[in-house]
């Protein structure tokens, strides 16, 4: 919304100074066009792991951020992932290629055996976490990571069914691929055919295996 604070009066006309920016919420539901026609400086989603449409409503949402080739404007995606029948699927896809959609990439150094890999930039649930971090506000990674592994373990041994670990892995993921699970409507070990679908991917033997 404008600021009045910009307000002065000039020759006795009300006349608002400044860029006349404003801040706008949309709502992209069932109508991934509704930012066609405006020109944004930053543009923010939050939650894109629940965002049903985010491949088509970001496609026509990225002109709005440029100008010829010029890009003048600046976007942020995020959220977790843990829906992978709805929104974490595009997310997915746009999070582990970034330069496809426009996006800056990063060396994927975590998820295991990924490194000569490129994807969108992950904070892990041990990074800065409360109760693990010193006077300074830096991450005690390795004692945030005991602390994890022990509730992890808990809920593997004593979870009723594989979707409790699951579920709480793509909420508190130490890697990308954790955040990617499919908590939902999976009979199988989800976050164990993960880890191996992981290797499988990023093995250079493996990948001699594929055809097309």
């Amino acid at each position: 919304f404008p600021s009045h604070d910009n307000e002065e009066v000039e020759d006795g006309v009300k006349v608002i100074k400044g860029y006349k920016s404003e801040i706008q919420t949309l709502t992209f539901k069932d109508n991934p066009f509704k930012s066609i026609g405006k020109g944004v400086g930053l543009f923010l989603i939050d939650e894109a792991g629940k965002f049903p449409n985010l491949k088509a409503t970001w496609s026509f949402t990225k002109p709005t951020l440029e100008s010829g080739d010029y890009t003048t404007g600046l976007a942020i995606i995020f959220g977790t992932g843990g829906d992978m029948d709805l929104g974490s699927v595009d997310f997915a896809e746009m999070f582990y290629s970034p330069e496809t959609f426009g996006f800056r990439s990063y060396d994927n150094r975590w998820d295991e055996n990924a490194l000569d890999t490129k994807c969108g930039y992950f904070f892990p649930d041990y990074q800065n976490r409360e109760g693990h971090m010193d006077d300074d506000g830096n991450s005690d990674k390795e004692s945030a990571i005991r602390s994890q592994i022990i509730v992890r373990e808990e809920k593997k041994n004593n979870a009723k069914s594989r979707h409790t670990l699951t579920e709480y892995l793509s909420q508190h993921p130490f890697t990308p691929r954790e955040a990617f699970l499919r908590a939902s409507g999976n009979i199988f070990p989800v976050a164990e055919l993960a880890e191996w679908l992981s290797k499988l991917e990023f093995d250079e033997e493996a990948n001699k295996l594929k055809t097309y």
